[in-house]
């Protein structure tokens, strides 16, 4: 580890205040999804299932990040002193970071069959099969990241330079294989997904336009209006969703990558402020989720709004509540 010294006052203030509103942010903007999914009726079926998946395991990794303050106030291993504490900590931490990702995934494809394939998604994607889709994803991640435990008992170690339990990619196989399971796969969904829905859009374009070919000028200008807008909408969300996936995960998946090369030369050579900086990166994409996904849906911010209203701190609505209210809205368009 670079440079044993005694950590000071006001280091251990700031990491504790940044693991603090990380998590402060992950927890309770995933309560508020969690909760306004589950009373109101918005979105398709499966993207509903999906993404109250994605959102239980954005609150999972909020509250495992949070354990991370134990040790990040006192600077000792409590958690690794408990057996078999480091090893429960571990796996939940992996299959709520991988069950994340793999929600991801789910919600790109599920949009880009409900655009594509309307009729077929109706049909086929119904409310029991896609908890099943669910069920199974969440199993196999979790059996997955026993099994990770098993063949490896150090594994799952105490990592005093972020305060957690987390994996311990020290095979090369186990790495590559994770990976290629957790990253790699669901990413290539994503990108897919967002690449094919501008495309189905402008192709859905075309269609309208013949359609209504002989209908009269105005009118196809008007359903060309309508398809560019979201065929532009879905670019920006494609772009939007692409960069903020890569930016949390790359750094995190190259800092892994740097350790295995390196062995233990990496404690002399990279800093704990850059293994602590890549994991607040990474942690902080369950915060940006709920944004992309959620806060930048207009049914969910209308519904959201809605449940805020109910509470009894602000049942009374003033001008300046729906100014204000109005504006955070329009900031979240794209």
């Amino acid at each position: 580890m670079v440079g044993e010294h005694k950590t000071g006052l006001a280091v251990v203030v700031t990491e504790t205040t940044l693991f603090a509103v990380i998590a402060f942010l992950i927890i309770s903007s995933n309560v508020l999804n969690i909760a306004v999914l589950s009373k109101n009726n918005i979105l398709s079926i499966g993207g509903r299932c999906f993404m109250m998946s994605l959102a239980v395991a954005d609150l999972g990794v909020g509250l495992l990040f949070g354990t991370a303050l134990v040790g990040c106030v006192t600077r000792e291993a409590l958690i690794d002193s408990v057996f078999p504490g480091c090893f429960v900590l571990g796996a939940l931490n992996h299959i709520v970071y991988t069950a994340s990702t793999i929600s991801l995934a789910l919600i790109a494809l599920d949009r880009y069959l409900a655009i594509s394939r309307p009729i077929y998604y109706l049909n086929v994607l119904t409310k029991t099969r896609a908890i099943m889709v669910t069920l199974i994803a969440w199993t196999l991640l979790a059996l997955y990241a026993i099994a990770l435990g098993l063949i490896d008992s150090d594994f799952y170690i105490y990592n005093p330079n972020n305060f957690m339990c987390l994996p311990n990619y020290n095979k090369l196989y186990l790495w590559i294989s994770t990976c290629v399971i957790c990253g790699i796969v669901p990413f290539g969904g994503i990108v897919f997904a967002y690449i094919r829905i501008p495309m189905t859009l402008r192709n859905q374009r075309r269609r309208i336009r013949s359609l209504v070919a002989g209908s009269g000028h105005r009118r196809n200008q008007i359903g060309s209006s309508a398809t560019d807008k979201s065929s532009t909408k879905a670019a920006k969300m494609c772009i939007l969703i692409t960069l903020v996936f890569f930016l949390a995960w790359a750094p995190y998946g190259l800092l892994n990558l740097y350790k295995h090369i390196r062995g233990e030369a990496f404690h002399e050579e990279v800093s704990p402020s850059i293994v602590i900086a890549v994991t607040c990166v990474l942690a902080s994409n369950s915060f940006w989720n709920f944004v992309i996904y959620s806060a930048m849906n207009s049914s969910f911010r209308k519904a959201t709004f809605g449940l805020i209203k109910k509470l009894p701190c602000c049942s009374k609505e003033t001008p300046v509540e729906n100014i204000a209210i109005n504006a955070v809205e329009s900031a979240f368009e794209l």
